[in-house]
């Protein structure tokens, strides 16, 4: 390949073993002209393929589950979730954050990072092959920004990535550890989420079925709500009756009052505990192999309750909702109606 036309219509060109001058387009040229991090493999991670030992992992041939999965950002706590596929916990969201602080998942963000070990993550070239000392100094794999890993079964997950001045990231694995792969920033959206975007904006969302009792707790005085259960014509077992102080109810009713409890969302996530006596208290009483939960709210202003779960901190909610959850169990004890949900 010679020089560039005067006209830059293309390049001169000849064959070794001829003696004519041919003229070729300048695409041509340019696919020629390619450096050799662009001949690069492109895969970074490959996509997940279900076997005997992983298939409880994989719900239509996709990985759903995992055993840990773990975001270390520089500077940072490390965040880590578990999931759980055992169908006897009755569980209504999938993924729970575990550290640094324990909470429900927000089931959409957890997925996204599961779908990038699932389906695969690409690169779209390379930054350096066999990096030296000083590559991996330059391009800042020595310290990365973000260490991800998911664990399955016996399958390990796992990459390293930098941000470049260029946008994209610097990305390496230890199954390619001679390869610093130039990854596009759009398939690496997590990186710089938000600890409070991982967690659920319905905390408590755990099967009515859970439980055999509730009590609630007010300044004013104590309810408790005991529920009986019955198997239906398949075998499956169903709330039959539901008292209130010793009193039946309509079941109904307080299914509702449920779906309040469960649609409680926090305006504002909090991490530091209030210790503080409790405005209202929830104490909700498992069935056998179920867990116990206890929910707190504390008053913290005229417009916003502390709300906490088990001890934890959750967040911030309205008083008007807090006051209408007071209400209206308060009113089922009292054989009156609640809303609608």
């Amino acid at each position: 390949m010679g020089n560039k036309t005067p006209s830059s219509s293309g390049f001169y060109a000849k064959e070794s073993s001829g003696d004519k001058v041919y003229l070729v387009s300048t695409d041509t040229a340019d696919l020629l002209d390619m450096k050799n991090e662009e001949f690069s493999i492109k895969t970074v991670i490959a996509a997940q393929q279900s076997t005997d030992a992983t298939k409880a992992y994989f719900s239509e041939d996709t990985l759903t589950f995992f055993d840990t999965m773990t975001i270390a950002r520089k500077g940072e706590k490390t965040i880590s979730f578990i999931s759980s596929f055992d169908e006897d916990t009755n569980q209504m969201l999938p993924y729970t954050l575990v550290s640094p602080y324990t909470r429900a998942a927000d089931t959409d963000a957890v997925t996204n990072l599961v779908t990038l070990a699932s389906g695969g993550l690409n690169a779209d070239s390379a930054y350096a092959f066999n990096p030296t000392a000083k590559d991996l100094q330059l391009y800042g794999m020595t310290n990365p920004e973000l260490v991800f890993e998911l664990k399955y079964g016996s399958n390990v997950i796992k990459f390293s990535a930098t941000k470049q001045s260029d946008g994209d990231f610097a990305v390496m694995t230890p199954e390619n550890s001679k390869i610093i792969f130039r990854v596009a920033a759009s398939n690496i959206t997590f990186a710089d989420t938000a600890l409070e975007d991982f967690l659920s904006s319905m905390p408590f969302i755990e099967m009515i079925t859970n439980f055999e009792s509730f009590t609630f707790e007010t300044e004013s005085g104590k309810n408790v709500f005991t529920m009986s259960y019955e198997k239906d014509e398949n075998g499956e077992e169903q709330i039959a009756s539901i008292k209130a102080n010793g009193k039946e109810i309509e079941k109904e009713q307080f299914q509702t009052y449920y779906q309040h409890l469960v649609g409680t969302e926090p305006s504002d996530a909090v991490f530091e505990k209030v210790n503080k006596t409790a405005d209202f208290t929830i104490f909700c009483k498992a069935r056998p192999g179920q867990k116990d939960f206890t929910l707190k709210f504390i008053k913290s202003t005229d417009r916003r309750y502390y709300y906490e779960i088990n001890g934890e901190p959750i967040g911030l909610v309205s008083t008007t909702y807090v006051e209408k959850l007071m209400n209206y169990q308060r009113d089922l004890a009292n054989g009156k109606t609640i809303p609608e949900f």
